[in-house]
């Protein structure tokens, strides 16, 4: 069958720039090696823009050109209907007869026949061999029509002001080629693209249907669809190993698929509590938007079945309700589990719903894990980074790099807090920013956590919280982004070694240690037992 063109539309943008043919002596680039017979400066004169300008000054090496272009193509070709972004560029510098040559296409194809989707892309496709592949097949959890469709978009605009139009007008002509439009009603194209290959694989499923792409990674699901009549919603619970008709019911009606907090619940407190409970606690929890959460191992071998009811009203505050931050309660339970393993055998959790009866029993547990780990800290980085760090954001915000015991004391007393126990973790970098003064209490307490990975070394901004680990107000924002340009600068400074440490023990002993990267990219104390925060039942990573 012949191919057939559904839609094309070219966009272009030609620039020419014309040099002068002779330079004043002393003029030109101001370095060390200047201008040379091999390397001369050119002095810009004058720049055109138009396809008339770059034919005619093609070979005039007195001019440079430079031509750029993206192309939107729907094909149709038997079965299969792809849609392809090119873009390229053609550029000759000035004084040289040569053209560098760049051209890139990415695509999506979908077999309307058996319902596959490829998507991928082809860089430098002009070199023929040693151009650069990709392709994957099915991958519907990395939403592959809408990345395409944003970076189309995006590159357009250089082009045109309807960029975001031109770009749906294609998307438009490609999903009716696959679907005719056929029940589409508020659905996304990624969506629509989806339920296009549930159908073709006549797979049973709920309304729902567009959280389920993450689960369709792998064969393991291919293999249990087929098994239980290619019902969606039963297979996954088999998947994971989960039963019963209250979550079922669930899995039909939730609008995220938040495996992760539903298993840790389940993990925690069983499925009968979860299961007894109101009829909506199954559905938030596989709807909540945190990400992640660790718990001890220990901690349930270690909390009594009466703390445990405290517990579970707490976790229904930050993942139900959303009234508790997620990190400060995670952070709770570490320290339960380590007061327990440090001997304290009357520990109780007492707090469960009241918000000042929780933090002050957090401050509590705060201070007596200092208690264990009693002594003088001094954190050493590099001069350089408390010269960078400490410069005014807007000249307003004023960034304190911490390092010693006293200042992460202060920042915690006047957070409110459990900063103070960061101290001695080699990872976390700790950074006060206060508005309008050094000594101002409006502050955000700012943690990133350093990491290392393909010999490059990263620094996240973990968490960033104001006092009584409040969440900040949206003018922070901008604030905190000029310093992540900062720390990360800083740590990727030619300069910047390790971290080091400091410790004075209260009988007098002083324990000194460098760091270093362990094989999974993370830094340790090189003398260990200068901090213990990194006993087997904690986390690898806590927050304030």
């Amino acid at each position: 069958m012949m191919k057939e063109e559904i839609y094309k539309k070219n966009f272009e943008k030609y620039t020419c720039v014309k040099y002068k043919d002779q330079n004043l002596i002393g003029s030109g680039i101001k370095d060390m090696y200047g201008p040379t017979e091999k390397h001369p400066f050119f002095e810009m004169e004058e720049s055109f823009e138009g396809e008339e300008h770059f034919i005619k000054n093609f070979a005039n090496q007195m001019y440079s050109v430079m031509k750029i272009y993206v192309m939107l193509v729907v094909e149709k070709n038997g079965d299969k209907v792809v849609f392809k972004f090119f873009q390229g560029s053609k550029w000759r510098r000035e004084g040289k007869p040569w053209f560098k040559v760049v051209k890139d296409v990415n695509y999506i194809s979908v077999n309307i026949k058996t319902g596959d989707v490829y998507h991928g892309h082809i860089k430098n496709y002009q070199k023929k061999t040693k151009c650069s592949k990709m392709i994957r097949r099915n991958c519907f959890f990395m939403d592959p029509l809408n990345t395409i469709k944003s970076h189309a978009k995006n590159m357009l605009s250089q082009f045109t002001d309807k960029a975001y139009e031109e770009v749906m007008m294609a998307f438009s002509e490609f999903m009716f080629q696959i679907d005719q439009r056929n029940h589409f009603q508020n659905l996304t194209y990624g969506d629509r693209l989806f339920r296009f290959y549930l159908d073709k694989r006549n797979i049973k499923y709920p309304n729902n249907f567009g959280i389920y792409t993450h689960e369709f990674m792998g064969p393991e699901i291919k293999k249990i669809l087929k098994k239980n009549d290619n019902r969606l919603v039963d297979s996954l619970m088999i998947k994971h190993q989960l039963s019963g008709k209250k979550l079922k019911k669930a899995l039909h009606s939730c609008t995220r698929l938040n495996m992760v907090i539903y298993q840790t619940a389940r993990n925690l407190f069983g499925d009968d509590w979860l299961n007894q409970d109101d009829d909506n606690v199954i559905i938030d929890l596989l709807d909540s938007a945190v990400g992640n959460i660790t718990i001890p191992p220990l901690f349930i071998e270690l909390i009594s079945k009466e703390e445990l009811k405290k517990v579970y009203r707490l976790f229904k505050q930050v993942y139900v309700h959303q009234d508790l931050d997620a990190f400060t309660f995670q952070d709770h339970v570490r320290m339960y589990t380590e007061l327990k393993m440090y001997g304290e055998q009357d520990l109780k959790w007492t707090s469960f719903e009241d918000k000042n009866e929780f933090r002050e029993e957090h401050l509590d547990w705060t201070d007596r894990l200092q208690h264990y780990k009693r002594g003088e800290y001094t954190r050493h980085y590099p001069k350089y980074m408390y010269e960078k760090i400490s410069q005014p954001i807007f000249d307003e915000y004023y960034p304190i790099l911490l390092n010693e015991s006293s200042s992460y004391n202060e920042e915690s007393n006047t957070q409110s807090n459990c900063v103070k126990g960061y101290i001695g973790k080699p990872s976390s970098l700790i950074i006060s920013v206060r508005k309008g003064g050094l000594d101002s209490e409006e502050r955000a307490t700012v943690e990133y956590r350093l990491t290392k990975k393909d010999d490059e070394i990263r620094a996240d901004r973990v968490q960033s919280l104001g006092k009584y680990n409040e969440k900040l107000a949206g003018m922070w924002e901008l604030v905190l982004l000029n310093l992540d340009l900062d720390v990360l600068s800083c740590v990727r400074d030619e300069r910047f070694e390790s971290v080091k440490l400091t410790k004075k023990c209260n009988n007098g002993v002083i324990l000194n240690s460098d760091t270093y990267w362990n094989n999974d990219g993370n830094l340790r104390w090189v003398v260990q037992n200068i901090d213990n925060s990194y006993n087997s039942f904690l986390y690898q990573h806590i927050e304030f």
